[in-house]
């Protein structure tokens, strides 16, 4: 196992409030991804293959991850305009439409403070490799 490796430390939970089960002093990795009505993944078309886990977004901070969990529900659900590009995207492009906040599942992992970046990129790393493209709402490495 590299490095970066190893477990997530939250396991998939709603979206909606997240947040208040995380330490949020300590910074790490997490991911986001869309379920179906019966809380199953979401595939997502890639552009080779298809993503059976219904991966949506990854993303760090290398501070608060909780917090940074927080600002992409903030912005995603209209109530702040700025603080996390890919929440408003996801508000204002129509991703709303697609996919409730209800029906978004996050899980994290802790990284040691400096780590959490490196860690984020080796994740879109392999999903790069993997599909040939990033998850929806990243739009670069």
């Amino acid at each position: 196992m590299r490095k970066t490796d190893g477990p997530w430390d939250g396991g998939w939970r709603s979206l909606v409030g997240a947040w208040e089960g995380i330490n949020d002093s300590k910074g790490g990795v997490y991911e986001l991804r869309a379920i179906a009505k019966r809380g199953q993944p979401r595939p997502i078309s890639r552009f080779r293959g298809r993503d059976t886990q219904g991966i949506i977004y990854v993303g760090c901070s290398e501070t608060r991850v909780g917090g940074r969990i927080k600002q992409f529900f903030l912005c995603a659900s209209a109530r702040h305009k700025s603080g996390h590009g890919p929440g408003v995207r996801y508000a204002e492009s129509g991703f709303a439409k697609l996919m409730p906040l209800t029906s978004i599942q996050v899980r994290w992992k802790y990284r040691p403070r400096g780590s959490a970046r490196a860690q984020e990129h080796l994740l879109l790393e392999r999903y790069e490799k993997r599909y040939l493209d990033l998850p929806p709402l990243n739009h670069k490495r």
